[in-house]
């Protein structure tokens, strides 16, 4: 694995301490044919104040799905906001530069990187004119409540009609193209064409960006909008043979802290229902499912309820599909053939830490990240959280960050009495986006109708969910 320590020179903590970079927030907004505001850069930047919070997992636990909005902040002071604060579409971009005898000679416009393209949502006023503390979120955030399902369900219904379905592949483009609007960098793999979207249940609890994050869970993906406004689907190298890894050494003791204890992440993947198709080959404990991290994706619209896998492949009372299916002809990329499940039993050593540090700001999301200790591997992770703060324009602070609690946090770390893993987990589809700063205020509410006795059974009432509860009669309440 080679280890790297910048992805662009030009944006390394040493180049740029000697060559400022040049910061501008720049109005893309053209409703009315002309930007909304003359750009910002640091001669009207509060020095500090320039944050971008990005996340690929924002789950206690390491686990597959991400699509969470990019947060970026920044305080400004302009005669052009005495009279009006600061709106519309914005972007945000660093560009390197070349200083001789520290005298700036030329400006490295090709090297131009854009961080940002979002939507400033607040911009609350100071006491002094044209004083504005900005916050803008991309575009995951303005769409993050749109109901795509009218249209999907119409469109499902209309192909079934022709004795024909719609794949992952088609779902997924009809989502994030037609209904939400996102530029496009990657799509789901070639295989996600083989692989058709139940169409047997109507299905109304999720919206269009949750859907999303169910392709990408299902796909060993995580979903982001770049900064370009173009949608990603990260996959993540193996983190034993991947082939390249950013390496940090020197960092403040104070601004670094660490879990040496069980690295919770999925090893194996298998779904509800139970069918052969997904499911592993023969029975697991619970004991063997929290020590070997069997995860299982349960009630997800993306794979279908039993009626749906019964009839698409022809399964027995067993789940077992016919015997006309085949490794041959069964859906590429779902499974290993020795285990029969979603992972190819990858390692994603998912070690929890947060450390702050002079970085590269480019460096992708997701990237495997190892920090030493006097020539020691003290963390093997990943790059899951990253806030960027711009201190100023020779100086770029990454506080990066991961977490790796247990999939469920009222199974015990201690090893006797473990329980079921998977009570937490199987809840995926029911998690809905949240901005990147992780606060509980931000969160949007998730849905669920119960009835009143699995109400009452609940062990938590989850904050973050509003439930329709009705009685045993079927009337709500």
């Amino acid at each position: 694995m080679i280890d790297k320590f910048y992805n662009n020179e030009h944006f390394s903590p040493d180049y740029v301490r000697e060559n400022p970079i040049i910061i501008s927030i720049q109005s893309i907004d053209s409703l009315d044919s002309k930007k909304q505001f003359e750009p910002l850069t640091h001669t009207n930047l509060v020095r500090g104040s320039v944050k971008l919070t990005q996340t690929l997992c924002s789950e206690q636990y390491f686990i597959w799905g991400g699509f969470n909005a990019s947060k970026l902040s920044f305080e400004c002071i302009s005669d052009q906001f005495t009279d009006k604060a600061p709106y519309g579409k914005i972007i945000l971009t660093i560009t390197p530069t070349v200083y001789v005898n520290g005298e700036l000679t030329t400006i490295l416009t090709d090297e131009e990187t854009r961080l940002f393209t979002g939507y400033i949502e607040t911009a609350e006023p100071d006491s002094v004119p044209g004083h504005y503390t900005v916050t803008a979120y991309d575009r995951l955030y303005r769409v993050r409540n749109n109901n795509v399902w009218d249209y999907i369900q119409k469109r499902l219904a209309a192909v079934k009609a022709e004795k024909k379905h719609l794949s992952w592949y088609s779902v997924e483009r009809l989502i994030a193209s037609t209904q939400l609007l996102l530029g496009e960098k990657d799509t789901l793999p070639e295989w996600t064409k083989n692989i058709y979207y139940p169409d047997n249940v109507e299905i109304n609890a999720e919206n269009g960006v949750d859907l999303l994050r169910d392709f990408a869970l299902c796909t060993q993906r995580f979903g982001i909008l770049n900064g370009e406004e173009n949608l990603e689907y990260i996959q993540v190298q193996d983190s034993a043979s991947g082939s390249e890894c950013y390496r940090i050494n020197s960092y403040n003791p104070d601004d670094f802290e660490a879990s040496p204890g069980h690295v919770w992440l999925p090893k194996y993947f298998t779904s509800e229902p139970k069918t052969n198709i997904f499911y592993t080959t023969g029975e697991t404990t619970q004991d063997e499912d929290y020590y070997n991290n069997f995860y299982t994706i349960s009630n997800n619209p993306v794979i279908g309820n039993q009626d749906w896998i019964n009839e698409l492949y022809n399964c027995d009372e067993y789940g077992t599909p016919s015997s006309k299916y085949s490794v041959n002809n069964l859906p590429a990329g779902l499974f290993d053939t020795a285990r029969m499940c979603l992972t190819n039993g990858e390692e994603y050593y998912c070690q929890e830490y947060k450390i702050k540090v002079l970085s590269d700001p480019t460096i992708p999301m997701g990237s495997i990240l190892h920090v030493y200790k006097n020539g020691s591997l003290i963390v093997k992770s990943y790059i899951m959280e990253r806030t960027i703060t711009f201190s100023s324009t020779q100086t770029i602070e990454c506080e990066m960050s991961a977490q790796n609690e247990a999939y469920n946090t009222v199974v015990p770390t201690s090893d006797k009495s473990a329980l079921n893993a998977n009570i937490l987990a199987n809840q995926v589809s029911a998690k809905m986006p949240f901005i990147s700063d992780g606060s509980s205020l931000t969160k949007l509410r998730a849905r669920k109708v119960i009835s009143k006795d699995d109400y009452n059974k609940l062990s938590e009432k989850r904050d973050d969910t509003i439930y329709y509860v009705y009685d045993t009669g079927g009337d709500n309440s």
